[in-house]
Formats: C-alpha cells, structure tokens, sequence
C-alpha cells in the first residue's frame, strides 16, 4: 500500500460499521484496498466512476487547485484495478451529465423514493 493510504484506508473502515445508508469516497484502486474496507462483507457497495484517461486528464486540468497534478494520471491507471465481477461493485460512466451519473448512482443503489 501506498505510504499514507494505510492511515485513510484504515479511518474508513474503521467508521464502516453501518446502519444506515452512508456515502463516503475513497481512492481505493486496487482490489487489495477494497477488501481491506469491505472485510466481513459489510454490505457496502462501490460505485467505479469510470471513464477514460483522456477524459479524466481534461477534467483536471480544468480543476484549478485540486490536489492531484496531472502527471499523477499515468501512475493512477497504471494502478488501477477495476473491480471484478465477484466484488460488490457498480459502473457508472463518468462522459454522462452529473445529473445523470446521481440518478443512475441511486437507482443502482435501489434509494430512489428514499428520503
């Protein structure tokens, strides 16, 4: 693991003990991270915002003041494992509007209607 992705990985799991429907985010790109923080099958769900390189690096580069440099990018997707069928995980394309991404996000997640 990363140097400090322990600690913030560790944080997570360590508030995962839901009861409710709870929204956090995490930088887990790998599989290893994500069974760190779903470990006993807690009943989380991840949502892989996925998208293309290109896509991405547009997005940053327009995102004045956001901690990661651009020159990150190549080193992220180097890393990155997209979840297996097998994980507790659902897809959504990130070229969608925001609008979109949220509907699709929360009929995935079966909470449409929930207040």
């Amino acid at each position: 693991m990363p140097p400090g992705r322990g600690s913030s990985i560790s944080s997570l799991v360590s508030r995962s003990r839901l009861t409710t429907t709870e929204l956090s985010r995490a930088r887990a790109l790998k599989r290893s991270y994500r069974d760190l923080i779903n470990r006993g099958g807690s009943g989380l769900i991840f949502v892989f915002l996925a998208g293309s390189k290109e896509t991405i690096a547009a997005r940053l580069a327009a995102h004045h003041g956001h901690f990661m440099r651009s020159s990150m990018l190549d080193s992220q997707f180097a890393d990155l494992e997209e979840p297996a069928a097998d994980e507790p995980a659902i897809r959504v394309d990130i070229g969608l509007p925001a609008a979109e991404i949220a509907e699709q996000v929360i009929e995935d997640l079966g909470l449409a209607g929930r207040a």
